[in-house]
């Protein structure tokens, strides 16, 4: 392994980066992962369909219903739509036959499955996507899983996390970030319903993408197959959560805004970067923006309905900084003369992320607005820097430089071949 960790450095470029739910449960050794063959990876399992009633498929070539145990029970015609309907916690409707949850679709290798979930009395545009679904139930609803290998879904993520005009080094360090946080859940998460979102709030996966983008997310994921970060903790080599953000806007924070693993080196934060100054917009820098009190408390409120013992919101204070001066909790005062404490990234996502970009600002309150100037950044700024991984490399830097600069601390390894 350390021998080819050193060949890995002289070959390979890569970026590190992931944001996704965190886990309480400690990271899983990359010794675990040296036993895995391609072959014995377990797809990837991606809830992409939450809470809907209806979803439709179809494919190019036949789907296949598979129960529990693996064995195909029914064939379903190719090219054309078929119904699968929930109609109670275990009982879904597949073209008039109805299966219990748990029974999955497949198709052979060679065609995608499209899938269209019914909202709002109509039907989503379709989307491509590899491998098969799992499909499970809810108290009210179907939940679907796209299960998918694991070089796949990392080129799918980073054809819809990097701008289509970054780097080729930038989409190989993507790559590796993506990869490794996946794993990274795919071992926390055994025995529960799912390794993934489909959203932000993990990574953002829509399925296949063939234009000229997904192609090269493809020859990236393809480049740096079974390529991971991790760090020697104890003596033990384990993977950890590849956080990234948009724009970190000058410095990186520690990961211990979310409540984990602030306390390795590669998420300790604290990384100086300018490089990200090269983001468009108010990307690096944004503001001022400026809120009625009553709207930020109504959002806040909503979210945290024990909040509405403050009255109402006189003003917000920054009550602590972080390592790098940037807020790590707020202040919140009421109008009653009570106050509450909140995590500074608790309060950029409630009072909404469309307002705030990031969680590093200024405060000032004046009768009954409050703004918020001078922000700095564009996301968390725990872990990759996106647009600074793209500074460095127009600058010339290869993936595995960029990763290791963002991951101070951390390894490049090859997890299977």
């Amino acid at each position: 392994m350390a021998r080819c960790g050193r060949v890995i450095f002289a070959l390979f470029v890569l970026p590190v980066a992931a944001c996704a739910d965190s886990n309480d449960a400690s990271p899983a050794g990359v010794a675990a992962l040296n036993s895995w063959k391609p072959s014995g990876l377990r797809p990837v399992r991606v809830l992409i369909v939450d809470g809907a009633r209806k979803v439709r498929v179809r494919s190019a070539g036949t789907i296949y219903v598979v129960n529990e145990d693996g064995i195909r029970v029914d064939a379903l015609e190719a090219k054309k739509w078929h119904n699968v309907e929930y109609r109670a916690p275990d009982k879904l409707v597949v073209v008039n036959k109805t299966c219990p949850p748990g029974f999955a679709l497949e198709c052979d290798g060679k065609h995608a499955l499209t899938l269209s979930r019914h909202e709002r009395g109509a039907w989503s545009d379709p989307r491509n996507y590899p491998g098969g679904f799992e499909l499970q139930t809810t108290e009210r609803a179907l939940r679907l899983l796209n299960l998918v290998d694991i070089e796949q879904y990392v080129a799918a993520v980073v054809a819809y996390e990097v701008w289509p005009t970054f780097q080729t080094e930038t989409y190989r360090a993507q790559a590796v970030v993506a990869r490794t946080y996946a794993l990274y859940e795919m071992l926390q998460r055994q025995g529960r319903a799912y390794d993934v979102r489909a959203t932000q709030s993990s990574q953002v996966y829509r399925g296949l993408r063939e234009d000229v983008v997904g192609r090269r997310a493809a020859e990236a994921a393809r480049f740096t197959r079974g390529i991971v970060l991790s760090y020697v903790h104890d003596g033990t080599e384990e993977l950890f959560c590849t956080y990234y953000s948009a724009a970190c806007g000058g410095v990186t924070q520690s990961a211990t805004v979310f409540g984990e693993r602030g306390d390795i080196p590669p998420l300790a934060g604290g990384v100086h970067c300018d490089y990200c100054a090269i983001a468009p917009g108010e990307t690096y820098r944004w503001g001022p923006v400026r809120m009625k009190l009553r709207e930020v408390y109504d959002r806040l409120a909503k979210r945290y309905p024990d909040l509405r013992a403050l009255g109402g919101l006189r003003c917000v204070e920054v009550e602590s900084d972080g390592t790098t001066g940037r807020p790590f909790s707020f202040r919140l005062r009421g109008s009653n003369g009570k106050s509450e404490s909140m995590p500074a990234e608790r309060f950029r996502m409630t009072v909404g992320p469309d307002k705030l970009k990031s969680s590093d600002f200024k405060i000032s309150c004046s009768g009954g607005d409050i703004t918020f100037s001078d922000g700095r950044g564009f996301g968390h700024g725990i872990g990759l820097c996106q647009w600074g991984a793209e500074g460095q490399a127009r600058l010339g830097r290869r993936a595995d430089q960029i990763l290791l600069y963002y991951f101070p601390g951390a390894r490049i390894k090859k997890a299977y071949d």
